[in-house]
C-alpha cells in the first residue's frame, strides 16, 4: 500500500476517542482561540472579506465570525481563516501557522454536516498533526501541504471512503497553493494584506474534499511520487501518536510574531518588578532569530495596522507600556500616540546566531531570546528558551488567559455578554450533539 493509501486509511478511521488526552486539549484550546482572534480580524480588516464572501454567494452552510450571515462551508473556511491570520495573534508550531486553516476548515464543514463537537475536534487534530508530518518531512522548508492537510479535515467530516480520501489528497496538492504562501521579496513598508493566503487554503481544502465526494477524476497517489521533496516514511507516522499537536502547538499571549515572545515575557517582567515608567526607558536590546532583519519584521515605527501587527519594535513597545494584548495595541490613536512611537523607536534588533541556528534546523523550542534594557543608568539582562516561554507546551496560557483573551476580542465586536455566552459554548464543544448549536451564538 502506497503513502496516499496509507494517509487515506488513517484519516477515514479517525474518531475522538483514538486521540490522546493532551491532544484533544490542545485542539479544543486552538479551535476557542481562533474563534476569538477571527473577531480581531474581522474588527481590523474584515468587512471586506465578508461583503466578498456574501457576494459569491451559495448554500448558507456555516457562519462568517463577526459578519454572522451564512455563505458555503467552502467561503466560512477561508474568510475566517483569514482573519485570524491577519492578527499575528493565531498559533505558532510546525508549518508556522497551519492552526487557523485546520481550526476553521473544521468548524466551518462540521456546520455544514451537522457535526458533533468531537468529530469537530478530531478532524482538528488530524489536520494539525499531518501538518506537523508534512513540515518535518519536507526537504526544504516549504508549506505548500496546507491545503493538503485541510482537505483530509474536509474529508473526514465528509466521511468519505478511503478511495475517495486518497483523490481529495491528490487534488488538493494539484491545486494552485505554492505561490500564496509567501510574498517575496519582502520590501519596507509593504506587508502582504493575505499574509499566507489563507482565504485560498481553506477554500482549496473544502473544494478538494467536495470534488472527491462527487467522484471528480483525478490521478490518485499522488503524495507516492514526491520522494526528491519529503521523506515519504515520515508522512504515515508521527514520534508518539498525535506528538505535533499535543507537544508543538503554542498559542499567543501577545499579538506579535511568536519567536520574540520570550522578550516580551520578560520585558513585561522586568518593568513591572521594577516599576520602570517609559520614560524612564533609554534604550532597549533584542537578540533575535535572523526572521527578525526582514524589512516588514523591521520597522520601528509603523505607519498603520498592517505594519504595526508584523513590527517587533511596536510589539515591544506595546509590552512594554503593558497595554492588554490585542485591539488595544493597535488602534488609530495608539498607532499615533507620541510615547508609543518614541518608545518604539527606542528599541534595537540584534540577530543572535544560535537563534538562527535552531529557527533553520526546525528546533522551535530551542530557540533562545536575550534582552537588555537600559534605565536609570542600569541595565537589566535576562534570556529564555522557547520551552519556557508563555503559550509553548510545557508553560501553556493558563485557562483564565485563555478565557480573558476570547472575551477581550470577541466582546470587542458583539458585546461581553454574547462573548460570555459564546465562550461557554465552545467551553464545552465536546458536548455538543451538533455545533451549529454553537454557531447559531456567532
Amino acid at each position: 500500500m502506497g503513502v496516499t493509501q496509507v494517509l487515506a486509511e488513517e484519516i477515514a478511521a479517525t474518531r475522538y476517542d483514538d486521540i490522546p488526552p493532551a491532544a484533544r486539549q490542545q485542539a479544543k484550546r486552538l479551535l476557542i482561540d481562533h474563534v476569538g482572534i477571527a473577531y480581531m480580524g474581522f474588527q481590523f480588516t474584515g468587512r471586506a472579506l465578508a461583503d466578498y464572501a456574501k457576494d459569491v454567494g451559495g448554500t448558507p452552510e456555516a457562519v462568517i465570525i463577526g459578519d454572522g450571515g451564512r455563505v458555503t462551508a467552502e467561503l466560512a473556511a477561508g474568510v475566517n481563516a483569514q482573519y485570524c491570520r491577519n492578527t499575528d495573534f493565531e498559533e505558532t508550531g510546525p508549518g508556522l501557522h497551519a492552526g487557523p486553516v485546520m481550526a476553521h476548515t473544521a468548524f466551518a464543514v462540521g456546520q455544514r454536516v451537522g457535526a458533533s463537537g468531537q468529530d469537530v475536534l478530531a478532524a482538528t487534530a488530524l489536520g494539525y498533526e499531518l501538518n506537523g508530518r508534512f513540515f518535518y518531512a519536507r526537504r526544504d522548508n516549504d508549506i505548500r501541504h496546507w491545503a493538503l492537510c485541510a482537505a483530509a479535515v474536509a474529508a473526514r467530516l465528509l466521511d468519505l471512503s478511503p478511495q475517495a480520501i486518497n483523490r481529495a489528497l491528490s487534488i488538493a496538492w494539484e491545486l494552485p497553493t505554492k505561490s500564496l504562501l509567501f510574498q517575496l521579496p519582502k520590501i519596507a513598508k509593504r506587508v502582504s494584506r493575505l499574509g499566507s493566503g489563507n482565504l485560498w487554503l481553506g477554500r482549496h481544502g473544502v473544494q478538494a474534499g467536495l470534488m472527491a465526494a462527487h467522484g471528480f477524476d483525478q490521478l490518485s497517489d499522488e503524495i507516492d511520487v514526491l520522494g526528491s521533496e519529503y521523506q515519504l516514511s515520515a508522512l504515515v507516522r508521527s514520534p508518539s501518536p498525535y506528538h505535533y499537536t499535543a507537544t508543538e502547538l503554542m498559542l499567543k499571549p501577545w499579538p506579535s510574531s511568536r519567536l520574540c515572545h520570550g522578550a516580551l515575557q520578560m520585558l513585561e517582567r522586568i518593568v513591572a518588578e521594577e516599576r520602570i515608567a517609559p520614560e524612564e526607558i533609554t534604550r532597549v536590546r533584542l537578540h533575535l532569530a535572523d526572521l527578525y532583519t526582514i524589512p516588514h519584521q523591521f520597522d520601528p515605527a509603523p505607519d498603520e495596522y498592517w505594519q504595526a501587527i508584523y513590527s517587533v519594535q511596536w510589539g515591544t513597545a506595546m509590552a512594554l507600556l503593558r497595554l492588554p494584548p490585542g485591539p488595544a495595541w493597535y488602534t488609530t490613536e495608539r498607532l499615533r500616540d507620541p510615547v508609543s512611537r518614541a518608545l518604539a523607536q527606542k528599541i534595537e534588533l540584534v540577530e543572535d546566531p544560535e537563534a538562527s541556528a535552531a529557527l533553520r534546523t526546525k528546533r522551535w523550542l530551542d530557540i533562545p531570546n536575550t534582552v537588555e534594557l537600559h534605565a536609570r543608568g542600569r541595565v537589566f539582562r535576562d534570556r529564555i528558551v522557547f520551552h519556557d516561554v508563555l503559550g509553548s507546551p510545557r508553560n501553556p496560557m493558563p485557562e483564565p488567559m485563555l478565557e480573558a483573551k476570547f472575551k477581550r476580542l470577541a466582546g470587542a465586536v458583539i458585546g461581553e455578554p454574547k462573548a460570555a455566552a459564546l465562550f461557554a459554548s465552545l467551553a464545552q464543544f465536546e458536548r455538543l450533539a451538533n455545533v451549529n448549536g454553537a454557531a447559531e451564538l456567532m
